[in-house]
């Protein structure tokens, strides 16, 4: 995946700055509940500002289980250059 592909550069250039600070923040604190205490919002804010960013580019960001959340390649990706 990359902007080789026209359609994934174009939602790519829709992002919203908010939906993209969400997911790096997520990453960044390890949780829902870390990263909306930092960003001082509701985890149910952030969880909807994730699954708008991976409704957007059509691709699952992240994997998560109870206990912990995976990158997708994809999300891979997408933190290395929002970074």
């Amino acid at each position: 995946m990359g902007c080789t592909d026209k359609v994934f550069c174009e939602k790519l250039i829709m992002l919203s700055t908010e939906s993209l600070i969400a997911f790096t923040t997520i990453m960044d604190c390890g949780s829902f509940t870390a990263a909306a205490d930092k960003l001082g919002v509701t985890a149910s804010n952030v969880s909807r500002s994730l699954a708008q960013l991976e409704k957007q580019l059509g691709v699952r960001l992240l994997t998560r289980t109870t206990r912990r959340l995976d990158l997708t390649a994809e999300g891979a990706w997408l933190l290395e250059r929002a970074a």
